[in-house]
């Protein structure tokens, strides 16, 4: 039992690293790490336990975040059960309802408006990038394009006429 604690330990580790790496490849790796041989039985019960643990593991992640939900939506409506009775109304009353639905459908406006503003935001932020890369591939045609005439010009052979004439001690070429 104490090779599948310290399993648990290297798969939380592994999870923890950004390369991304199947299941079976993180689990046989800690299975391999932990000195198991592959294709043995021993291997085969490692790889059974490094999946059991990892749904152990989700189960309680999930069970954690429902119950952080129910929790913030209790508060949730604790904040607005008060604000309707600062506001003058009186819990059970059909104003105490209207005043807990009008604040509920606030906040529904409230988080449609923010996605879609986070939406836009992200929809900008694509085609900038999409911008971004497309004047990086024309910089590099160009550059490319550059590249290849400066070349092209040090491999050609000029061929010029030229004469001489000199005068005294100075001498002058004339080229065309």
């Amino acid at each position: 039992m104490k090779k599948y604690f310290t399993l648990v330990v290297m798969i939380s580790l592994i999870a923890c690293q950004l390369v991304p790496k199947t299941l079976d490849e993180q689990f046989s790796e800690a299975c391999i790490n932990g000195g198991y041989q592959k294709d043995s039985k021993d291997y085969d019960d490692c790889i059974k336990a490094a999946y059991k643990a990892y749904d152990d593991e989700i189960k309680k992640i999930q069970k954690a975040e429902a119950e952080y939900r129910e929790k913030m939506r209790k508060q949730q409506l604790a904040a607005d059960a008060k604000k309707c009775n600062e506001y003058g109304y009186k819990k059970g009353s059909n104003g105490f309802a209207d005043c807990m639905l009008k604040i509920e459908q606030s906040r529904i406006q409230q988080q449609q408006h923010e996605q879609a503003i986070a939406s836009q935001q992200a929809a900008v932020a694509q085609q900038i990038e999409a911008q971004r890369q497309l004047n990086a591939l024309q910089y590099l045609q160009n550059y490319n394009l550059q590249q290849q005439a400066i070349q092209a010009q040090q491999n050609q052979r000029v061929q010029m006429n030229c004469t001489t004439s000199q005068m005294g001690g100075f001498g002058n070429i004339n080229c065309y």
